[in-house]
């Protein structure tokens, strides 16, 4: 993620209707992964943006973030979190 959700969204004759982004698309997101929390699925946003989008990071996800700052340490983070989900399993 880039901390940044964006879409179209389109009417039912396939034209485009209005943009989903900025804030309405971070707080909507957030919604939805909240509500899939909600109903147990584990949510890990892997976030490759720019610092000044954090923020909406954070709203999107909480604490369930990984900050990948180089895509070395990919693996590594992402690694870790699988790892501390399975081990909670």
């Amino acid at each position: 993620s880039d901390g940044r959700p964006s879409d179209l969204v389109v009417n039912q004759d396939g034209r485009s209707a209005r943009p989903y982004q900025g804030e309405f698309a971070v707080r909507d997101t957030a919604m939805e992964v909240r509500h899939l929390r909600s109903l147990g699925v584990s949510v890990l946003g892997v976030f490759a943006g720019r610092e000044e989008e954090l923020p909406a990071e954070k709203m999107i996800f909480g604490k369930d973030f990984a900050y990948i700052r180089t895509i070395e340490n990919f693996s590594n983070v992402v690694g870790r979190y699988l790892q501390m989900q399975l081990d909670d399993f």
